[in-house]
């Protein structure tokens, strides 16, 4: 019963890290949901610690009953309390809020590089064309990509990005090469899924351009390859070849 509540609230932080909002809306709902996700939320408060940045759960009181996650790429940390001055009895935060914890703040934390990564690609590149821009945000996608632990291989770029024909309303398309094992698919979609959303918003605000969505994402397999299915003939082309951003011996 833990459980399933517990990963109905990694869900429910997904979702938020997720939608459209500005960053700032989205790290208040985060900070504000945590304390709900636990045992007691009337004496549960949270801090998110980024830098100099500190964003606080209402009525929050610091306390000596607390865990907390690292933010490893963001240099930061979560920090949820419960309060020592409640009058519940035997009060402790369980083994499955301590693994919750540690799932949500990955999220968190690749939330906050791909924003502040998007963000210094976007100042860097004012006077660029919309497809070098594109070109750089799948540079940068793929530089960021932890491909050992996502079971990736390889990952190209194919279609008008590639060709620097892009505009303010192109997709990005990738072709991922990975390993054929289920749990590998489904944590690729999530990585690339969150990418999209954070490149869509720095998109909107580059061009004025609402895209629903802007990465195309194309997994092949090994026996994809050797059948020569779909995409898979633009590996090695000669003409309209896929352009290789990284392999796994690169990492």
């Amino acid at each position: 019963m833990i459980q399933n509540q517990l990963l109905q609230n990694v869900f429910k932080v997904y979702d938020i890290l997720h939608s459209t909002e500005q960053e700032y809306e989205v790290i208040k709902r985060l900070i504000n949901v945590i304390p709900q996700c636990f045992q007691f939320p009337q004496v549960c408060s949270s801090e998110i610690l980024v830098n100099e940045n500190n964003w606080r759960s209402p009525l929050f009181e610091m306390s000596k009953l607390k865990i907390e996650a690292e933010l490893v790429l963001a240099h930061g940390k979560i920090v949820v309390y419960y309060s020592t001055n409640s009058s519940q009895n035997k009060i402790a935060f369980l083994h499955e809020e301590m693994q919750f914890l540690n799932v949500i703040a990955q999220h968190i934390d690749n939330y906050i590089v791909q924003k502040l990564e998007l963000q210094t690609c976007n100042s860097e590149s004012l006077n660029e064309s919309d497809a070098q821009w594109r070109m750089n945000v799948a540079r940068l996608l793929s530089q960021k990509c932890p491909l050992k632990k996502l079971g990736i291989i390889a990952i190209y770029l194919i279609g008008s990005v590639k060709s620097l024909k892009a505009g303010p309303a192109s997709d990005i398309d990738f072709l991922v090469h990975y390993k054929n094992e289920n749990y590998n698919k489904k944590f690729i979609e999530a990585y690339f899924s969150g990418w999209d959303h954070s490149i869509i918003n720095e998109n909107l605000k580059r061009t004025g351009y609402q895209c629903e969505s802007i990465i195309e994402l194309h997994l092949i397999t090994d026996e994809d390859i050797k059948n020569k299915t779909s995409y898979t003939i633009m590996i090695g082309a000669i003409e309209n070849n896929a352009l290789l951003l990284i392999k796994e011996s690169d990492e």
